[in-house]
């Protein structure tokens, strides 16, 4: 059985707000691994201890 499923994660110091290259990496990321037939379920940024999730706004808030 092959991987279908794809996590992004990206560190940041301090900071957990994506930044508009975070956002514009996770779209080509998502469309690129479309095209091999691979979800992108998620894409998070780690900063020291805490977490945020790009995709939250989408299903509601981690």
């Amino acid at each position: 059985m092959q991987a279908k499923l794809l996590y992004v994660i990206i560190t940041h110091l301090g900071d957990l707000k994506p930044s508009r290259a975070d956002l514009a990496f996770t779209k080509r990321v998502e469309t690129a691994s479309l095209m091999f037939g691979i979800e992108l379920v998620d894409h998070l940024i780690i900063a020291g201890n805490n977490y945020k999730s790009i995709y939250a706004k989408k299903d509601g808030d981690n």
